[in-house]
């Protein structure tokens, strides 16, 4: 044929810009002959991912093709594969650039002498002609031949249509069957059997089903009880009006997984959950009681007697809203109450309004999480029921469900990520038993807001875990009595209205990482005969009484803190408290003393502490004081500084201080307004600090007698004291420029440079100091004082 114009070449190549990126295709396709040809031309940097293979498969360029590999072309968009490949269908992802598409009229093999062309689909429609002439040859010479009477009917369908030779037949059915290969969503199967295989798993495995069925059809009614079921299949109306308690109870009855949808569900009694059974309610599922009840869920009933953790377990609850009207009931309610259980999920769940007891207690049960809840409003007077109680089985009046009340205690109790809004009290339990506590019980992750009460009540647990949580207004944030092997780590209080974190009788606990702000009582207090408590990192301000403070406990460690702004003391140790030690401590603007030994404390270790602008309330305090019977404490290496605080002395101990309290190494010289030191009790073992002159050089002199230049060397740090007036200024480590320079022995490892004031100019003079590791000291700069102040400059050796 002649050569025409109108089948135009069809191009969909893609620029790969932002404006015609190339575009992310994701495909699944058969091997056939060892290769696939993809939709568009892949693009070569982002390469062909091949996926859908029982083993994971790899690109290659060059070798052998195996079970693991293949080939890309990436110009005309092929991928090759072993034979074993061959009808397998694999998923492939690539970035298409496109593609051009070629009619086959345009696609020339042959060209005569005049010009004329014979394309590709002149030769298809040659071969087409001549099969069909072919076809019909063979098609005349059976009918031109008698046939027996059942070939004749081979000819005929069922439905009397006549073909006119027996393969018609079987290719028209032979087409049907194939048709059926084709599911509606256009996907190809092999055979009937794999489309049916997947109708199959889409359904669930019929050999799976239960075999309790008469009919398949109760088969699978059964197979849908044992994985779901709706609460309206059994009459639940969920409109709020209606009572939904017997259409409730019996689905939990009949089946062990249970699905409440949206709606509101009134009921009159408890609903009882047995073992092995999975709740879950619409996030807008809505359970309220009408009538007055302990609780909506229990785990057993009035006659049940379990004991240990054998009651009914492996229970989950998860979503939906409990709200238990406490506001329109007289007597007690809560939420959920289980006991003597192991295997407990309870996951988002809201549950409010609960009138004297417990949004959840847990009793007697072990394995337990309580997670991504929400805790809110409590009503009536017992404000130290805690939104999520943790009790032991110990009587009837605590637990008045069900027994035995054998004192069988918690176990691995976990609640995380939850929030407790205006409850009565947070997590915890206000119940102890003899020499009995629950153990290993994590809290962590969650936030607790204007509660009534506590916000972790902690008794009698052991081995427990209080992280990563945020207390808002509670009137106590963390309280344990007779807790012991416990870890408060990296949590923050603000605005506890009385203490943030008090122990009572506690032992091995640490507190690490706390913020602490504004509390109504002492930051931390640790009391009634706690020992081995570490107080590490923790960041304490603005108490309305003390920091810190230690009343009757014995082993402990304050270290490594900041305490600043607390009305009372900063850290207060008395009442025959013993062993302390405070050390790496900055204590300021406490409104009393800055760290205060009294009444007995003994044999405190008060060292390497920086205690500035104390004493702001009460100038008779001062930055630490050792008074009322105070006995063989140990004070060494701190440093004191007045500031804006009033302290009238760095250090102060008083006539009626116990014996023999040691002084050693510190930096008092600027401690407080009367003085550094004030000793009124002959037994006082005094070290003060080796003082050493420094010689001035290049026209630096002595301010006035008394202001001499001294320094001391304590511990890793140089302490300086005296005021010189000016000579040479300079900034270079030389001789010519120094204004003093130190012993090879105490000179600084780094050179570095420090600031400091002195007297007159203006309110932004001061000095530089340039400290070299040659032991040279020289001041570039001074600005318009007119003599430079050493006093209280501490520099790190």
């Amino acid at each position: 044929m002649e050569f025409i114009y109108n089948d135009p070449i069809l191009s969909k190549r893609r620029k790969g810009t932002v404006r015609d990126p190339f575009i992310p295709i994701s495909e699944t396709l058969f091997v056939v002959n060892g290769k696939v040809v993809l939709t568009e031309i892949p693009n070569r940097f982002n390469k062909v991912i091949v996926t859908g293979s029982k083993f994971p498969l790899y690109e290659i360029e060059d070798g052998e093709l195996d079970d693991y590999t293949y080939k890309v072309d990436y110009p005309n968009g092929v991928v090759f594969f072993n034979s074993n490949f061959n009808n397998t269908s694999l998923t492939f992802t690539y970035l298409g650039e496109g593609a051009y598409f070629f009619p086959s009229s345009r696609i020339w093999i042959n060209q005569d002498k005049n010009g004329s062309i014979e394309v590709l689909n002149d030769k298809f429609d040659d071969i087409d002609t001549r099969i069909l002439e072919q076809k019909a040859r063979v098609d005349e010479q059976i009918r031109s031949v008698p046939q027996p009477n059942e070939v004749v009917d081979i000819r005929i369908d069922h439905n009397g249509k006549v073909y006119s030779v027996a393969k018609d037949r079987i290719d028209a059915e032979q087409i049907k069957i194939e048709n059926a290969y084709i599911a509606k969503d256009g996907t190809v199967y092999d055979s009937l059997k794999d489309r049916f295989d997947v109708n199959d798993d889409r359904l669930g495995v019929i050999s799976t089903f239960k075999g309790t069925g008469r009919s398949l059809t109760e088969k699978i009614i059964n197979e849908f009880t044992d994985r779901s079921i709706n609460v309206k299949w059994f009459g639940a109306k969920g409109d709020g009006v209606t009572d939904d308690t017997s259409a409730l109870q019996s689905a939990l009855n009949e089946s062990s997984n249970i699905y409440i949808p949206d709606g509101t569900y009134l009921i009159s009694q408890s609903l009882v959950v047995k073992a092995n059974t999975n709740i879950r309610m619409s996030i807008n599922a809505v359970i309220i009681p009408n009538a007055d009840i302990y609780c909506v869920f229990r785990n057993g009933n009035p006659t049940d007697n379990f004991s240990g953790y054998n009651g009914n377990g492996n229970i989950k609850i998860i979503g939906g809203t409990i709200d238990c009207n406490g506001q329109n009931m007289t007597n007690m309610i809560g939420g959920i109450v289980f006991g003597h259980a192991e295997n407990i999920l309870i996951q988002d769940v809201t549950i409010k309004n609960v009138r004297e007891i417990h949004h959840i207690e847990i009793n007697s049960s072990k394995n337990v999480l309580i997670e991504r809840c929400k805790f809110s409003t409590f009503l009536g007077n017992r404000t130290y029921s805690e939104a999520i109680q943790i009790d032991l089985a110990s009587s009837y009046d605590n637990f008045p469900l069900f027994g035995d009340y054998d004192n069988t205690i918690c176990q691995y109790i976990t609640v995380r990520d939850c929030t407790f809004e205006n409850c009565g009290a947070g997590v915890g339990t206000h119940v102890q038993g003899s020499q009995l506590w629950h153990d290993h019980i994590l809290v962590e992750n969650c936030e607790f807001d204007n509660l009534l009460s506590h916000g972790i009540s902690a008794l009698n647990f052991k081995k427990f875990k209080i992280k990563d949580n945020v207390f808002r207004g509670t009137e106590n944030g963390f309280y344990t009595d007779g807790g012991y092997d416990g870890m408060i780590n990296n949590n923050d209080f603000k605005d506890i209205r009385t203490n943030a974190i008090m122990i009572s009788n506690g032992s091995n606990i640490h507190i690490n990482q706390a913020t602490i702000s504004r509390s109504g009582g002492n930051g931390i207090t640790v009391f009634n005969g706690s020992k081995n408590i570490v107080i590490n990192d923790v960041n304490i301000t603005s108490s309305n009484a003390n920091g810190i403070n230690f009343t009757g406990s014995t082993d402990s460690i304050i270290n490594n803190s900041v305490l600043d702004g607390n009305i009372g003391n900063g850290i207060f140790i008395h009442d025959q408290s013993k062993s302390i030690t405070v050390t790496r401590v900055t204590v300021k603007n406490s409104g009393l003393a800055g760290i205060n030994l009294s009444a007995n404390a003994q044999r405190c270790n008060i060292s390497n502490n920086i205690l500035d602008s104390n004493c702001t309330v009460d100038s008779t305090y001062s930055n630490i004081n050792i008074y009322t019977g105070a006995t063989r404490n140990f004070v060494n290496g701190n440093i004191t500084t007045l500031g804006s605080g009033k302290a009238s002395f760095g250090i102060a101990v008083g006539s009626d201080a116990g014996d023999r309290n040691s002084l050693s190494g510190n930096d008092v010289s600027s401690g407080g307004t009367l003085g550094g030191l004030a000793n009124a009790n002959s037994t006082t073992i005094l070290e003060g600090l080796d003082w050493k002159p420094l010689s001035l050089f290049n026209g630096w002199t002595t301010y006035t007698t008394g202001s001499e230049l001294k320094y001391a060397v304590s511990g890793d740090r140089l302490l300086f004291k005296g005021i010189i007036k000016p000579g040479v200024l300079g900034a270079t480590d030389d001789d010519a420029s120094m204004v003093f320079k130190l012993p090879s022995d105490d000179s600084p490892r780094l050179a570095m440079f420090k600031i400091t004031g002195g007297i007159g100019g203006g309110s932004t003079d001061f000095a530089r100091l340039n400290f070299f590791t040659s032991g040279r000291v020289t001041i570039p700069t001074k600005g318009n004082l007119n003599a430079v102040d050493f006093t209280g400059l501490t520099l790190m050796r």
